[in-house]
């Protein structure tokens, strides 16, 4: 319930917890649950009392059921990858931009950008932008960087485990090519 309610950065995957060494003595642990129970006994009168939720995301995310396009984007996978789920995600902010300039191109593709699960939020709420103090991304100058094999769209992510199996993260976008470098 604490890792639930309260999120810990634990340095990745491969860190090895010893509950004791984090939480203290039982004594420790036990207050600490009743601050998590007396949080969560105060969550549903704050939402009655709220007057209006704060949008902090102009994004929409979707599950896509829709067969003929699962199957489109799966047949585009030369890999050993396995797919669990896709969604469709829409940055409104995003599209608007898209609809006046992206769109207007003429050489647009699907291409794959893969990303760390840190960045996963930031992404679903400005969209793929370069940062200035960023470490990626920098090989050819700064840019946003795709491939059209998802292989080396995965080398780029860092591996979270769910399930004690690797989950890895990475968009499949309709991408306007402008200056185009292809690397060896």
């Amino acid at each position: 319930a604490y890792f639930r309610q309260i999120p810990q950065d634990l340095g990745g995957s491969n860190v090895k917890i010893r509950l004791k060494d984090m939480f203290g003595t039982a004594d420790l642990l036990e207050k600490q649950n009743q601050i998590i129970q007396s949080l969560q006994a105060g969550v549903p009168s704050a939402k009655e009392n709220s007057p209006v939720a704060e949008k902090i995301f102009g994004a929409t995310l979707d599950l896509v059921t829709n067969q003929d396009i699962i199957g489109k984007i799966t047949n585009k996978v030369k890999s050993t990858a396995r797919i669990l789920n896709i969604y469709q995600v829409n940055i409104e902010e995003v599209e608007q931009k898209w609809k006046l300039y992206g769109n207007t191109l003429n050489d647009i593709r699907q291409f794959w950008h893969g990303t760390s699960p840190s960045n996963i939020l930031s992404i679903i709420k400005n969209g793929l932008i370069i940062p200035k103090n960023y470490s990626n991304g920098r090989r050819f100058g700064p840019g946003v960087y795709f491939s059209d094999r998802l292989s080396m769209s995965l080398d780029y992510t860092l591996a979270n485990k769910r399930n004690n199996k690797n989950v890895r993260y990475v968009f499949y976008s309709d991408v306007a090519l402008g200056n185009v470098h292809y690397g060896s």
